[in-house]
């Protein structure tokens, strides 16, 4: 009987289909290229963007030929901004027996002060992390914690008097007005009002941003915020021209 072994067939190999994968690739790729639509993504754009249907009707009954389109209505006009109050950030560095800290000297002024304004207080940061290990830092944080909480209400307090101070004479100077006017002219006006942050080119980013919380806290006794946050902006960096 013959030792030989019967050769079978050869395995037969899995060939991938390479070319109509691609070209079902592409004619998806076109077909969301082609039928893509921006202004679809925002839905109830167009409905929001029409005017009052009041207003729709008298701008039909208005006679097209004695409208006059270069000329823009006081609605229409954005409210230009006015620099009203300026906080002042001067930073300096001491080291005393404990940590190394940074004193940021507070100064509130009115656009129309030339000086360098109303010293509010002195806030206190250390220029290291703290040790927790160390009882005179531990004490040392604590103080200057209470110190800052001070300079705090201080610093709330001002911006609220004066705040409430201009707003009384927004409301003064729009009194002659009649009573729908007054209302849009005097929130108009609020609106203009800014406060701006000033500091030196040095000074950390988180003096600036804690005294733009510091001045939104300004409200009315009943919790009425007295100034947006868009409207306490950040001045450029004093020393840099």
């Amino acid at each position: 009987m013959s030792n030989r072994r019967v050769k079978g067939e050869p395995a037969s190999e899995v060939a991938l289909p390479i070319t109509p994968m691609l070209d079902m690739t592409f004619q998806l790729l076109i077909f969301f290229i082609l039928t893509f639509n921006p202004n679809r993504l925002v839905e109830g754009q167009d409905v929001m963007a029409l005017p009052p249907l009041d207003q729709q009707q008298q701008n039909k009954a208005t006679d097209a030929s004695k409208v006059d389109v270069k000329q823009k209505s006081e609605k229409e006009k954005p409210p230009e901004i006015e620099e009203t109050f300026f906080i002042r950030i001067k930073l300096d560095r001491a080291t005393g027996g404990g940590q190394p800290v940074e004193y940021g000297t507070i100064y509130f002024r009115q656009r129309d002060d030339k000086t360098t304004g109303e010293a509010l207080g002195v806030l206190k940061f250390p220029d290291k992390p703290l040790d927790p290990r160390d009882a005179n830092q531990v004490k040392e944080a604590r103080q200057r914690q209470a110190d800052n909480e001070r300079v705090k209400k201080v610093v709330v307090a001002r911006v609220t008097k004066a705040l409430k101070e201009k707003f009384a004479k927004i409301e003064e100077s729009a009194k002659a007005l009649p009573e729908k006017d007054r209302k849009e002219q005097v929130a108009k006006e609020k609106d203009r009002v800014l406060i701006t942050v000033e500091a030196d080119k040095t000074c950390p980013w988180r003096y600036l941003i804690l005294m733009q919380d510091w001045c939104e806290q300004a409200e009315e006794p009943k919790g009425v915020r007295l100034i947006k946050r868009d409207r306490i902006v950040f001045g450029k960096p004093l020393g840099m021209e």
